[in-house]
């Protein structure tokens, strides 16, 4: 089911869309090696530690991105949750 603002999508963007909708499953290479940076992140998290969290999220990212192939994303760990006002 699209979000509201699909209907907003010029056709192009629709088929992108829809196209990554029936992505279910990524299948992360040696996803293993990865255990460690989500439990120092989940740590982080647990402890409040924003500095921690946003270092391991940014290794995380890293260290994801680098194993797909794909250009690196940034993460940006806020002290709350955003509001949409």
């Amino acid at each position: 089911m699209p979000f509201a603002y699909y209907q907003r999508l010029t056709r192009a963007q629709q088929r992108v869309y829809r196209q990554s909708d029936e992505v279910t499953v990524i299948r992360l290479p040696e996803a293993k090696d990865l255990r460690p940076l989500v439990d120092a992140l989940a740590d982080a998290l647990t402890k409040e530690d924003r500095l921690a969290a946003q270092v391991m999220a940014a290794r995380l990212l890293a260290a994801t991105t680098a194993s797909l192939g794909v250009p690196l994303l940034r993460a940006q760990v806020l002290a709350i949750r955003p509001s949409r006002s």
